[in-house]
């Protein structure tokens, strides 16, 4: 998640399109191996009969902000410049770095 929110800032901020490129590529591997690595600590924090569930709710975050984020980005950067939904997700990623570092438990016991 650092990562992610470390290459939305890097493409906010990107000099030129090469830099974009390769802040936007980053991001898409950094994106994937959260969401796998996301979806095996939900699984792990709840019952076994519950993991499914958990991912489930995980991956409908996923769905909701594909739906609703994506045309919710290209409006406010069509409203404002292209930068800015890459730092409007760089503050969102902050938070969830964050809650994640405070929230998440240190050890999972199984």
């Amino acid at each position: 998640m650092a990562l992610f929110t470390i290459c939305n800032l890097s493409a906010a901020v990107s000099p030129n399109y090469t830099t974009l490129l390769l802040s936007r590529i980053v991001m898409a591997v950094a994106h994937g191996v959260f969401f796998g690595v996301g979806a095996a600590c939900a699984s792990s924090l709840v019952l076994k009969a519950k993991a499914g569930s958990a991912i489930a709710v995980m991956m409908g975050g996923l769905t909701v902000a594909m739906v609703v984020g994506v045309p919710l980005g290209s409006w406010i950067g069509q409203l404002f410049n292209w930068r800015t939904p890459f730092l409007i997700v760089t503050g969102m990623g902050t938070i969830a770095v964050l809650g994640l570092t405070w929230l998440l438990p240190r050890e999972i016991s199984h």
